[in-house]
């Protein structure tokens, strides 16, 4: 196999030569697969004795992007994210590659967005991204934070680059609307005595 994989190859059956690689394989790579006369019953003519074959390529999803609000802590608030691969990515390439950004509270659409700071942690297998900002403050006006991936991450092996870059947006509620009772309701339920007993239900954001 040119170029070289680690690996084994079996025979699952008299008709199948199955491979199985000790690695991942490279992502968008182009092998050629060459086989000798000699393994063969002698006599036998053959079209061809080789085959060619291509990986597939590297693409990623963004599984999640929220605001998320710490249930304890009232003052940890930050930007999470998932991103998921379909090979192990290279993290120094991925980090020059995402930005986290928002505009000043209050300003205008013409306004350069500033960078927030952020984080990037990898699960076991490199396929997978979690991404945390620092701690965002609650803006006088509603706001919306960007992540953005880049073209052009590389996954860890493979000649293979992301095509298509990412982008998505989350709200940052403002201090008017960031502590409100969202919904309000009415229901009449049975008591332990089997009472009629109406209850008012209140849900905060």
């Amino acid at each position: 196999m040119q170029p070289a994989m680690p690996g084994e190859w079996r025979w699952v059956a008299g008709r199948t030569l199955l491979f199985e690689p000790a690695e991942d394989w490279p992502a968008r790579q182009t092998y050629t697969v060459r086989w000798d006369e000699a393994l063969f019953a002698p006599g036998l003519e053959f079209a061809r004795l080789d085959a060619e074959f291509t990986t597939p390529g590297f693409t990623a999803n963004l599984d999640e992007y929220v605001f998320y609000q710490d249930p304890v802590d009232k003052n940890e608030r930050r930007l999470v994210a998932t991103l998921s691969f379909t090979h192990p990515v290279n993290p120094d390439s991925l980090r020059q590659k995402l930005s986290l950004n928002m505009r000043p509270s209050g300003s205008t659409v013409n306004s350069r967005p500033a960078e927030l700071q952020n984080q990037i942690t990898f699960d076991a297998t490199a396929r997978t991204a979690y991404i945390n900002s620092a701690t965002v403050a609650i803006p006088d006006n509603e706001n919306y934070a960007t992540l953005q991936v880049d073209a052009g991450v590389e996954p860890i092996a493979g000649p293979a680059r992301l095509e298509d870059k990412i982008v998505a947006s989350v709200r940052i509620p403002d201090v008017g609307s960031y502590f409100r009772a969202s919904a309000a309701s009415v229901i009449i339920a049975s008591g332990d005595d089997d009472r009629p007993q109406q209850s008012l239900i209140l849900e905060f954001t």
